[in-house]
């Protein structure tokens, strides 16, 4: 069912797309060339085309998919508890504070250096609260199909606890090889995608929810997408600081990538899983009047009692 709802879907936003196209819009004629293609989207409309390509059927997806078993659409980002907005709370504070220590301080330090201002217009207010929300509706899409949906069809198929989170994240990173920014630097880069992707499933099955996954896989998108990426991989018209890789310094520059991105993951387990941490996010299975945390993550998530 979940197959069938994703093909459709897909099958859907193309014929709409050539049915206006058809009547001589200019940009449903540029939105069907860009689908078919496969270039990275720089203008605000196309951006938006694609991530709604992307966000929806997967959206419509994980719903069928999660009705046809009996489960409420609501399950997919509430799966054990109520959506604990605290938790929100406290992944943007350290994002923001990571962005600022190890991104916004080194450049305004020339420590990393090589980004271009490109300047802030009209369009940036226009498109700042429709882009943030049609990237929240891709990332979410992602994340209710893959490590929500998918993770617990396959947590209820098997007694093997690992096996389902080791899947899906599989399964998640393999749907990113296609993107620009992979082509030259795979080998360096998956490493770190696969860790940071790894830290994430354990903060959801730590936490018994999908607040974890759904803020820092679309804080992760917007700071992409609007404000620090590579030219000729995620970089838009709207996109504020770009920079262009010199293939003679690539690998380098990789590098020091993957340093910081240690170091912040690294920071991210500590802000989230020490209790001492103001930013301490609880266990579903834990209270402060234990005295002390549980042995190992929840797997509530990923297991025959959730289903």
């Amino acid at each position: 069912m979940a197959i069938i709802v994703t093909v459709v879907g897909l099958a859907g936003v193309y014929l709409a797309v050539e049915v206006v196209a058809a009547t001589g819009s200019q940009w449903a004629a540029d939105a069907s060339v860009h689908l078919d293609s496969d270039r990275i989207a720089t203008t605000p409309s196309l951006l938006s085309l694609e991530l709604l390509f992307i966000g929806v059927p997967l959206w419509l997806a994980a719903a069928a998919g999660s009705i046809v078993h009996g489960r409420s659409i609501r399950s997919l980002v509430a799966p054990l508890h109520d959506f604990r907005w605290s938790i929100v709370g406290k992944i943007l504070t350290f994002e923001v504070s990571m962005l600022a220590l190890l991104v916004v301080v080194p450049t305004a330090l020339g420590i990393v250096d090589g980004a271009e201002f490109t300047g802030f217009e009209a369009a940036h207010l226009v498109w700042a609260v429709p882009l943030m929300l049609f990237i929240l509706i891709q990332t979410s899409g992602e994340d209710v199909f893959v490590k929500g949906y998918l993770l617990r069809q396959l947590g209820a198929a098997t007694a093997v606890f690992w096996l389902a989170p080791v899947v899906v994240v599989a399964a998640f990173v393999a749907l990113h090889l296609g993107n620009p920014d992979f082509s030259e630097t795979l080998w360096l880069l998956l490493p770190l995608f696969v860790a940071s992707e790894l830290v994430i499933v354990y903060l959801m099955l730590r936490t018994g929810g999908m607040e974890a996954p759904l803020t820092l896989h679309w804080t992760n998108n917007t700071l992409i997408f609007l404000l620090f990426a590579e030219r000729a991989s995620q970089a838009n018209d709207l996109t504020l600081f770009v920079w262009d890789n010199d293939p003679a310094t690539i690998t380098d520059d990789v590098i020091r990538v993957g340093v910081l991105g240690v170091l912040y993951l690294g920071a991210q387990l500590a802000a989230f899983t020490w209790p001492r941490s103001p930013l301490f996010l609880e266990p579903s299975d834990w209270s402060p009047l234990d005295g002390e945390l549980p042995h190992g993550p929840t797997s509530e998530l990923a297991s025959n009692d959730a289903v």
